[in-house]
């Protein structure tokens, strides 16, 4: 089977010598393992020189959008009661269902390998070179959030062991042929999550979802029948969302897949205040919102209720249910 082209981006002139920069003020260890790890993948290396995209876009998150897309957002966003109870679930008839699993996670990686290398290539060249492209330009604007706060930055120092474990963690999700980490390293991540401080403010991340099977001639992926406003779905995996729309989240956006653009969604996802998650900028150590530095991952079993789907856009707003302790 053929995978579609590049909507709007095949024909793109790129540099191929475009390298991320070091920042000098990184510890020699993290150097040193970043620089193994360039070895494997260059797409994996945490950028701390780099221009961060949040700069690029500057002008972008500050244009107005349209009236409908931001009364859905604000709704969302100012949601006080984000638990959902059992009672509740059975009262209004709503659904709860699982995203896809990790054998699957790792055939949408196979399959899409080569088309998320270029679109990951491209996409480096606009943020770090300042190179403008409509297609890039307009759909950041459309996907990010005008007045979405920042998380504050955990730039705590990670030990090697932590280190290595959540840049496992990131290639298992991200890279073909990369394993699920073992439950030791699963449960180092948990940890991690535990100790993270508590979001002060409500804010949105985002990530993208399959729903076809692209693998497997585009065929539904099996929850896509209770993929409905109203309803809720949880992800039984650690989900590694975005702060900002960088490479990671432009490789998952399915409007640059030519001929398929229905083959998925970009999720934005709000976070009520109290959640806790795992700031990849720990990775570097700075705060920066390129590369891996943009991920914040959520903990497993995360559960979100759907609010609303546009099928224009490949946009679903959904909210964050915090866990009932």
């Amino acid at each position: 089977m053929s995978m579609p082209k590049i909507g709007g981006l095949d024909s793109m002139i790129i540099s191929s010598s475009v390298q991320p920069a070091v920042n000098s003020q990184v510890s020699a260890r993290k150097e040193n393992l970043n620089n193994s790890k360039s070895k494997i993948s260059k797409n994996m290396t945490v950028l701390t020189g780099a221009v961060a995209l949040a700069a690029i876009v500057t002008g972008g998150i500050l244009i107005t959008r349209g009236r409908k897309s931001k009364e859905i957002v604000k709704a969302v966003g100012n949601t006080v009661d984000n638990t959902v109870s059992n009672r509740e679930q059975k009262e209004t008839g709503q659904k709860i269902f699982t995203l896809i699993n990790f054998d699957e996670i790792s055939l949408i990686k196979d399959a899409e390998k080569d088309l998320r290398d270029e679109i990951s290539k491209l996409f480096k060249v606009f943020r770090n070179k300042g190179w403008h492209t409509d297609k890039f330009e307009w759909r950041v604007k459309e996907v990010v959030i005008p007045d979405n706060p920042h998380i504050e930055p955990d730039v705590r120092e990670l030990d090697d062991e932590s280190f290595e474990t959540v840049m496992n963690l990131i290639k298992s999700r991200f890279r073909a042929g990369v394993n699920c980490p073992d439950a030791e390293e699963l449960e180092r991540i948990d940890a991690l999550i535990d100790d993270a401080p508590a979001l002060q403010d409500n804010v949105t991340v985002f990530f993208g979802l399959r729903t076809q099977k692209t693998w497997d001639n585009f065929s539904p992926i099996n929850f896509v029948k209770d993929l409905k406003e109203g309803n809720m779905f949880k992800d039984e995996n650690h989900l590694i969302t975005s702060r900002v729309y960088d490479d990671f989240l432009a490789q998952c956006d399915p409007v640059y897949y030519e001929g398929h653009r229905d083959c998925g969604y970009i999720v934005r996802a709000s976070l009520p205040q109290g959640t806790k998650g795992l700031d990849c900028r720990r990775l570097s150590g700075e705060d920066f919102s390129a590369g891996a530095n943009a991920l914040f991952v959520l903990p497993k079993n995360s559960q979100f209720e759907i609010m609303h789907i546009d099928n224009n856009t490949r946009i679903i707003d959904v909210k964050y249910v915090l866990p009932q302790n």
